[in-house]
C-alpha cells in the first residue's frame, strides 16, 4: 500500500505553516519553530521544522528519505547529510534517543516515522489515563463482581471526558499484574502507552459486616502525587450507587483539574444487583472469547430476567447474536430478528451509552447492510466515549468495504494503542489490514494477538492468511494446517482454510474440506460460495452468493473487500451483488487483486 505521506499536498506541507501539533505530550508550534517539552521551550531551525512537519502529517506512516529530501530541499543540490543533521536536531529538541525512541523512529533502509500519537492543536490530548482494578481486601463472593463493575464504570465515565485517552479494560487488568510497565520497564505496546500515562486511578475495597469501604484516588503517573482521594463507606446493599458515585466524582475531578469542564452524563444502569452481577459475568465471558458467545448470552439472558429494562445486556445480546450470524454458527433468519430487537431496545433505553450506540451500529452494518446509519451510530458512540475500543475496531472494519483504507488503518491503530492487551483488538486490526490489502500488517497484528492468546482462532486465521499471501513457505502451509485443525465446528474458518490451501496449490486438502462442508453445510450459501471459489467454480460461487443475498447473510458485505472473492470481480453478476449491498463502485486499482 502506498505511503500515507504521498496522499498529502506537499506544497501545503511546506507552504502553510500556521499550525500547532501535539506529538504525544510535546507541543509543536510550526509557525514559530518552537517545541515545548514538559513546558520548556526549544527552538528548531526552519528546515528541521519542515522535516518534523512532514513526519507529523504522515502520522505514523514511514516517510522515505528521498521524499523528505524532495519536499524540504526541492531543486537544491545538497547531500543526504543535511537530512541526518535535521533528524539529530529534532531528536535533541525532543530529548529522544535513536536506540530507544519515543517520538521519531528510524526505519532501516526506508526512512523515518513518528511513534507517539499526532494531534492538531484543536484536538490536544490533555491526559492519558490508566485505571487499575481495585485491590480486593476481602473475600466476599460479590466483591470481585463489584471490582469488575467499578473498573467498567470508571473506564466508561472517564472516556466521556473530552481530550482524555483511557486504556482499555483488558490492558488495565494486564497492567495491574505488570506494574513495572507503568514505568516503561517492559518492551510492549502496553508499556508504550503506560509509560506516557499522565494519570492513574487506583484504589481498594474492604468489606465488613456493616459496610463496604472503597478507597479511591487519582494520582499523577510520573510523580505519584495524589491529586484527589476519598473514602466511601456504604451499606452492602448500595454497591451500584457507590460505583456510579465514585466514577462520577473521579471524572469530574479530573476534568476540573485539567480545565476540561464539569459536565458528566452517565449511562443508565440498573438498581437490581442480581441483574448487574449477571451482566458483569457476561461481559467478562464475552471479552475472553468473543467468537463463541453462547456463555456470555446465558449471563445476559439471566440479567434481563432480573431487569428487562437494563439496556447493557440488550446491547450484549445484540453483539452475541450478530457474532453467531457472522460466523455461521446459527440460522441467519433467527439471529437477524434477535439482533435487531435487542439493538433497537438497547438504544431506545439508553441513547447516551456508547455500548448501546455501538451495538446498534454493529447490527446496521452486518444485519441490515445500512452502512450510512452504521457510521452515524459509530460516530455517535465515539462522540460519547472517544476511547470506546469495540467501536474503533468495527468502525475500522466498516470502512474497508467503503474503500476508505487510510481512515480504517488509523482507527485500527488507535484501537490497539488503547487496549494493546486485548487479543480481539489485534484480530480486528489484522482483518481490517487484510481487507485493506496489506498482508504484512495483517500478519504482524495476528502474531501480536497470538502472543497474548495462543488459542485465538481469528488470529490463527489471519496469520495463515497473511503468510500465504506473502508466500512465506514453509510457515504458511504449517499455519494453514493449524488453522484447519483448530476450525473443527467452525465452517467459515474451514472454508477460508480451503481457499488458502488452493492458493498454495495444495488441491487435495482443499477438495477434502470442500467435500466435508458440502455434506455438513450444504444449505449455507455463503460457506458454499467460499468452497466454490476455492475449487475454481466461479459460476457456482456467484449462484451461491446470490442465494446468500436472498438470505440477507450477515457476512455478505465482505465480498466488497475480502481477497477470497477477487476471482469473481470480472463478472457482471458480482457487481450487481455489490450494488444490492449499496456499496460504492470498485476503485480502479491493481492493488485490489492479490494472491
Amino acid at each position: 500500500m502506498r505511503s500515507v505521506a504521498l496522499a498529502y499536498n506537499w506544497h501545503m506541507v511546506i507552504g502553510s505553516r500556521h499550525e500547532r501539533y501535539w506529538l504525544g505530550d510535546v507541543e509543536i508550534r510550526v509557525d514559530e519553530n518552537q517545541v515545548f517539552v514538559a513546558g520548556a521551550l526549544v527552538r528548531l531551525k526552519p528546515r528541521a521544522m519542515d522535516v518534523l512537519r512532514c513526519l507529523l502529517l504522515a502520522a505514523g506512516e514511514v516517510v522515505s528519505k528521498n521524499e523528505l529530501m524532495d519536499r524540504v530541499w526541492p531543486n537544491v543540490d545538497v547531500t543526504p547529510h543535511v537530512l541526518t543533521e535535521a533528524i539529530h536536531e529534532i531528536r535533541r529538541a525532543l530529548g529522544d534517543q535513536s536506540r530507544a525512541p519515543r517520538y521519531i523512529q528510524t526505519v532501516p533502509r526506508k526512512g523515518y516515522r513518528t511513534l507517539a500519537q499526532v494531534r492538531t492543536g484543536a484536538d490536544r490530548l490533555a491526559a492519558r489515563l490508566v485505571v487499575l482494578p481495585l485491590e480486593c481486601l476481602s473475600d466476599h463472593p460479590d466483591d470481585a463482581v463489584f471490582c469488575h463493575g467499578l473498573l467498567e464504570e470508571l473506564i466508561n465515565a472517564l472516556g466521556r471526558v473530552r481530550n482524555i485517552e483511557v486504556l482499555g479494560r483488558a490492558s488495565s487488568y494486564a497492567l495491574s499484574e505488570k506494574d513495572e510497565a507503568l514505568r516503561g520497564g517492559s518492551n510492549t505496546s502496553l508499556a508504550a502507552f503506560s509509560s506516557r500515562a499522565t494519570h492513574v486511578v487506583s484504589g481498594s475495597l474492604r468489606r465488613t459486616d456493616k459496610t463496604i469501604r472503597v478507597n479511591a484516588r487519582l494520582s499523577e503517573a510520573v510523580s505519584d502525587v495524589v491529586l484527589w482521594s476519598e473514602i466511601y463507606d456504604r451499606p452492602p446493599g448500595d454497591v451500584l450507587s457507590t460505583q456510579e458515585d465514585i466514577a462520577r466524582r473521579v471524572a469530574r475531578t479530573l476534568a476540573q483539574r485539567l480545565g476540561l469542564g464539569k459536565d458528566y452524563r452517565r449511562a443508565r444502569s440498573t438498581r437490581n444487583l442480581d441483574a448487574y452481577r449477571e451482566f458483569v459475568k457476561g461481559r467478562q465471558s464475552w471479552l475472553g472469547y468473543n467468537h463463541e458467545p453462547q456463555a456470555a448470552m446465558q449471563h445476559y439472558q439471566r440479567s434481563l430476567e432480573f431487569d428487562p429494562e437494563f439496556a447493557l445486556p440488550h446491547a450484549g445480546m445484540a453483539e452475541c447474536c450478530n457474532t453467531l450470524a457472522v460466523f455461521h454458527l446459527a440460522p441467519q433468519a433467527a439471529m437477524r430478528d434477535l439482533c435487531i430487537d435487542h439493538a433497537e431496545r438497547a438504544v431506545s433505553l439508553d441513547p447516551d451509552s456508547a455500548d448501546c450506540q455501538f451495538a446498534f451500529g454493529y447490527v446496521q452494518f452486518y444485519i441490515r447492510w445500512n452502512f450510512q446509519l452504521a457510521e452515524i451510530a459509530f460516530r455517535r458512540a465515539l462522540e460519547i466515549n472517544p476511547s470506546h475500543v469495540p467501536t474503533l475496531g468495527f468502525y475500522a472494519m466498516l470502512l474497508c468495504p467503503l474503500q476508505r483504507r487510510e481512515e480504517s488503518d488509523e482507527l485500527a491503530a488507535t484501537m490497539t494503542r488503547l487496549d494493546p492487551y486485548l487479543p480481539l483488538a489485534w484480530a480486528l486490526r489484522a482483518i481490517s489490514s487484510c481487507y485493506n490489502r496489506n498482508p504484512r500488517a495483517a500478519l504482524d497484528a495476528a502474531e501480536t494477538g497470538l502472543a497474548l492468546n495462543p488459542d485465538d482462532l481469528l488470529c490463527h486465521w489471519m496469520r495463515a492468511d497473511g503468510a500465504t499471501r506473502l508466500d512465506l513457505r514453509p510457515d504458511c502451509l504449517n499455519w494453514i494446517v493449524e488453522l484447519d485443525r483448530r476450525a473443527t465446528g467452525q465452517p467459515l474458518f474451514k472454508a477460508c482454510a480451503a481457499n488458502l490451501y488452493a492458493l498454495l496449490g495444495e488441491s487435495e486438502p482443499a477438495r477434502q474440506i470442500g467435500r466435508d462442508l458440502e455434506s455438513t453445510a450444504a444449505n449455507d450459501h455463503f460457506i458454499s460460495s467460499l468452497v466454490h471459489v476455492a475449487l475454481g467454480r466461479p459460476e457456482a460461487a456467484l449462484e451461491s452468493l446470490e442465494a446468500a443475498e436472498h438470505d440477507r447473510d450477515a457476512a455478505l458485505w465482505s465480498i466488497a473487500c475480502a481477497p477470497y472473492f477477487d476471482a469473481l470481480r470480472i463478472h457482471p453478476r458480482f457487481h450487481r451483488l455489490r450494488d444490492a449491498l449499496g456499496l460504492p463502485p470498485l476503485a480502479v486499482d491493481d492493488s485490489l487483486i492479490t494472491r
